[in-house]
């Protein structure tokens, strides 16, 4: 019930609570709810910026794509808790796995992303099989055992792979469609 009274803000105050609504923002709008990582259109802008700083420079740029198979069967049989749960537990896996110069981002559901910092220490064939080994089945978790889900790693350098950013992202799916699981 209002008494009538009328708190006073200052204007630095208000200034302050706008700043950090801002911010409030403009990280969810960047960032994935469920993992916490950047979302693809943070990660399609980072690699905007990594392009055009590349070829300025005549530099090189290394991008992954790590696709989960039959994850849509672990929403399907196990139901949304345990996908979250499964996804969140990807995404800690693949945040650990890479460096703090490197850029992970959940691209969609079943699809990160990952902007290689110093793409001069990392080779497809170790990348790979890093992945390879840190997602291996099986997974428990919430009482169901996922051990159904296999991952596909598409690998690609600009500017050998692509020259701008759809060219690049699309060899690099196709690289991911034609990897083993």
């Amino acid at each position: 019930m209002n008494s009538g009274k009328v708190s006073k803000v200052s204007y630095e105050e208000l200034e302050e609570k706008v700043r950090l609504l801002e911010e409030r923002i403009s990280a969810l709008i960047r960032h994935d709810p469920v993992t916490g990582l950047h979302n693809k259109k943070a990660f399609l802008e980072r690699l905007e910026e990594g392009l055009i700083h590349a070829a300025r420079y005549g530099n090189t740029k290394s991008i992954l794509l790590v696709r989960l198979d039959r994850f849509d069967e672990v929403r399907q049989r196990f139901g949304d808790g345990i996908a979250e749960m499964f996804i969140k537990r990807i995404a800690r896996k693949l945040r650990n796995l890479f460096r703090e110069s490197d850029y992970l981002a959940r691209l969609s559901g079943s699809e990160f992303g990952v902007i290689l910092g110093n793409p001069h220490k990392a080779t497809p064939k170790a990348v790979r099989r890093k992945i390879h080994e840190t997602l291996t089945p099986p997974f428990e978790m919430g009482g169901a055992r996922i051990e159904f889900v296999s991952v596909r790693v598409g690998f690609g350098v600009f500017p050998k792979d692509g020259e701008d950013i759809d060219a690049l992202l699309r060899q690099v799916a196709e690289a991911a469609e034609a990897s083993e699981t």
